[in-house]
Formats: C-alpha cells, sequence, structure tokens
C-alpha cells in the first residue's frame, strides 16, 4: 500500500499540491487545495487559483467573488482581470467583463490576445443587444387589379411619420457621462450621423478621462467621427474645451498608430474641418489648436 503523501504545511505548499491536481483535471481536490492555501496565507494567486478551479467546476459566481479578493490584494494581477471577465461572461454580465478585459488591457496593451477577446465579446454584445428584425412579408404577385385596404399615400405618409417619431424621441433622450469605453461606443452608435447630439454627448465626457475610459478601445473609425463632431460642433462654441478634448485624445492609449491608419478620404474631410474651426479661433487659441493638428497627422 503506498505511503500517504504528507500534508503540506505553507500556502506555497498547498498551492503546488492544488496546480497537480489541477493538471490531472481534478477541479474539485484542486479547489480544496487551493482553499487549505489561502486558509495559511491569503494572497492574490491563491483566490485567483481558486476561482479558476471553480469556473472549471461551472461555479461562476464563486469564481467572480475570489478574483474581486484577489484584486483587492493586488489590483495589478492580470490572470484575476481575465478570470473575472471570464466568470461574468458565464453569469451573462457582459458589459462587466468588458470592463474587466479593458482593464486588463490597460495593465498589457500591446496583447493581442486580449484585444482580440475583448472585441469577440463587444460584437458578441452587440448582436445580442441588436432589435429583431421585423418578419419579412411575402407578396404574392397577380395578373388581377391591385387593391387595398389602405390606400398606399397613406401607408407611406404612417410609415415615415413613425420613422420621424422614433427619431425624435431618441433625440429627447438625456445623454449621460459614459463610465466605460463599451457604453460610450453604445451610445455613439445609437446616435447615427447626427453631429449635433454627437457634440452634446462629447460635452459630457471629462477630457481626463479619455485615456482610462478607452484604453485600447478606440479604432479608427470611432476617432474619425469623434474628430468630425467637436470639430463642427464643439470648438467653435468652446474652444478651451476642445482643446483639452484634443490634447487628452493625444494621450489615449495607441493613439498616433489609429490617427496614422485613418483613410485618405476621412483624413481629407477632418482637414476641411480643422480648416474651419481655425479660422474664427483667437490667437490666445490659435498656436495650441496647430500644434495638436500636426499630433493628429491632419
Amino acid at each position: 500500500m503506498p505511503a500517504k503523501l504528507a500534508e503540506p504545511t505553507t500556502a506555497e505548499g498547498w498551492k503546488e499540491r492544488g496546480n497537480a491536481f489541477f493538471k490531472k483535471g481534478d477541479w474539485a481536490a484542486a479547489k480544496k487545495a487551493y482553499t487549505r492555501g489561502i486558509e495559511a496565507g491569503a494572497s492574490s494567486v491563491g483566490y485567483a487559483n481558486r476561482a479558476m478551479a471553480s469556473l472549471k467546476l461551472g461555479e461562476a459566481a464563486e469564481a467572480e467573488q475570489d478574483c474581486t479578493r484577489a484584486l483587492a490584494l493586488d489590483p495589478s494581477y492580470l490572470k484575476a482581470w481575465q478570470r473575472r471577465a471570464a466568470a461574468r461572461v458565464a453569469m451573462g454580465r457582459q458589459l462587466d467583463a468588458i470592463d474587466d478585459l479593458e482593464s486588463a488591457l490597460r495593465l498589457e496593451p500591446t496583447s493581442k490576445a486580449l484585444a482580440a477577446e475583448r472585441r469577440d465579446l463587444v460584437a458578441k454584445y452587440e448582436a445580442a443587444e441588436k432589435p429583431q428584425s421585423p418578419p419579412k412579408i411575402r407578396m404574392k404577385l397577380t395578373t388581377g387589379p391591385l387593391t387595398s385596404a389602405v390606400p398606399l399615400g397613406e401607408k407611406s405618409t404612417a410609415a415615415a411619420l413613425e420613422v420621424a417619431q422614433r427619431a425624435l424621441a431618441a433625440k429627447q433622450l438625456p445623454l449621460r457621462t459614459p463610465t466605460s469605453g463599451m457604453e460610450f461606443e453604445k451610445v455613439w452608435k445609437s446616435l447615427g450621423a447626427d453631429r449635433e447630439r454627437q457634440g452634446d454627448y462629447l460635452r459630457t465626457v471629462q477630457p481626463a478621462s479619455l485615456p482610462s475610459l478607452f484604453k485600447q478601445a478606440l479604432t479608427g473609425p470611432l476617432l474619425s467621427s469623434m474628430l468630425a463632431a467637436l470639430l463642427s460642433q464643439v470648438i467653435t462654441a468652446d474652444p478651451g474645451f476642445g482643446l483639452e478634448f484634443l490634447a487628452a485624445l493625444g494621450r489615449v492609449p495607441r493613439f498616433e498608430l489609429t490617427a496614422m491608419c485613418l483613410p485618405a478620404r476621412e483624413r481629407q474631410q477632418l482637414k476641411g474641418f480643422w480648416e474651419t474651426a481655425a479660422a474664427p479661433m483667437s490667437e490666445s487659441y490659435a498656436a495650441t489648436f496647430e500644434g495638436l493638428r500636426r499630433s493628429f497627422r491632419l
């Protein structure tokens, strides 16, 4: 009969025991070992390891709690952010998971895997949130006279009125300061091409918060449309805020690469907006505005 292994006496020993069970696929035994390790000496690694075992066991709520404990001890522990994101996805809390991935990207800004994971999760969230299209009505061709209970003109007018009412209702919705890049993108897309409303939305954002708000999430199309709204709707009316906003955009991670990759057509359009905004600008702002132009490659 093989001799029974002596129990570890340290947190590190229990962690190694848990890792051994984990490699064998014995998630329950691994979780018990990680728990003993936490009892011997709580650490961010111990909590994150137990969270990993809980995820394998399908215990997402417990995994989330342990990751939160790990982050309270060490907010820079990347694996805790990743595992909490996985737990929140399993719990159906995709927006919270996206926020966690953005925090992870802030710690590891060059990680293509993290960026792809966030991008995929955003796409899934947007697909789930997209309203269902109405069922298509199949029309049967006939050689007889065309009849309708409601005249076509009245139908068209009613449909147009409904569209206009929806647009007006959307325009009247209050715009709130976004708390994450994902929330900003969602609201921004809902504004369509309404630059006036886009300008109003930009005014809800504190410029200093832009680097932490977007982290790695500032894409070329988003940057282009933000600049168009800022230059055409905001900066002339409030040059101080506009210049502060432009300067803060330049501090968003990977901004230079994003600005450099703007398509030539969009760049040309933005040059026009920039020159129009520069014309009435006072001398006290003009030099700063021109300096920022170089950083935006316009």
